[in-house]
């Protein structure tokens, strides 16, 4: 097992990795003092689930490490996409977004599309 701060993984003997997440905050601070909702719980919950992975199990109340209940999630999921601003994307166009005042990334898309990604902490 191997760990940082925030998170620890493990290789499985099968070649999959295992992750696990530190219990962390819901909401945190944009950096100028706004609140934000900083947290992938819609996306690991509602998009996780393959062969080794199923959403609902993924997440979990840190406290307790109780299973979060789906009307809850559901509800996180409708005030989602009543936010969201869907950009008309043409050729050549050019997005910078501030990660921590927009999310991102939730819609489906027809390829090709180039994305290249710089991550500042």
């Amino acid at each position: 097992m191997t760990a940082t701060g925030v998170a620890s993984w493990e290789w499985l003997s099968d070649g999959a990795l295992r992750t696990r997440t530190a219990v962390l905050p819901a909401f945190g601070s944009d950096g100028r003092g706004r609140p934000v909702f900083a947290n992938a719980l819609a996306a690991v919950y509602l998009g996780w689930t393959d062969a080794r992975n199923k959403g609902p199990e993924s997440v979990l109340y840190g406290g307790s490490g109780a299973p979060l209940a789906a009307a809850d999630v559901a509800f996180v999921e409708t005030v989602m996409r009543q936010l969201a601003v869907n950009i008309p994307w043409q050729q050549g166009d050019v997005m910078l977004l501030d990660n921590t005042a927009a999310m991102h990334a939730r819609a489906p898309f027809t390829p090709p599309r180039r994305i290249l990604a710089y991550v500042c902490v």
